[in-house]
């Protein structure tokens, strides 16, 4: 099994400076602004990236990835093969199916989990800590005002 990564404290998504840790309230606290993170949101990230690298680690050693074939050719191809596994959950999603293979699941859960299975193969093979990634992202998000609900339900606002 392939060693756990440690996912670094993100920078505060607002100030771009790295918080501290608060041991008494468990979370990381930024000064500058007072953004918190809870800590397990960081072990959660940890695990993530681990979940890529032992998918990936698994699908080479059983033959997914040919290695005499460079990744400017493989990786696309894994790339359309998860797209191809979000095509079938919105396919299970419209006609309400159970999944061929796991039947006591809906079709539309299990190719969601395909395509983050196969998602999790990429990041390992490219080496991305995308547990970290998901974290600062979502911590991003959290604080950009087209994804705040008034912005979103004004005028031109996003509405998907």
């Amino acid at each position: 099994m392939p060693l756990l990564r440690k996912t670094p404290v993100p920078k505060c998504p607002t100030c771009r400076t790295a918080p501290h840790w608060d041991g008494l309230e468990d979370i990381w606290r930024c000064d500058t602004c007072e953004f918190t993170l809870h800590h397990g949101s960081i072990h959660d990230a940890e695990r993530l990236t681990f979940l890529a690298d032992s998918i990936h680690e698994h699908n080479v050693s059983v033959g997914w990835w040919d290695e005499t074939v460079s990744d400017k050719y493989q990786i696309p191809t894994k790339i359309a093969l998860a797209h191809s596994e979000l095509s079938e959950a919105l396919e299970g999603m419209r006609k309400d199916l159970m999944d061929d293979h796991l039947p006591n699941r809906k079709m539309e859960e299990v190719e969601y989990a395909d395509a983050i299975i196969r998602i999790l193969d990429i990041c390992g093979r490219r080496g991305y800590d995308i547990g970290g990634a998901v974290l600062e992202k979502r911590l991003y998000n959290a604080r950009r005002p087209d994804h705040k609900l008034e912005n979103r339900n004004a005028e031109g606002g996003k509405t998907i």
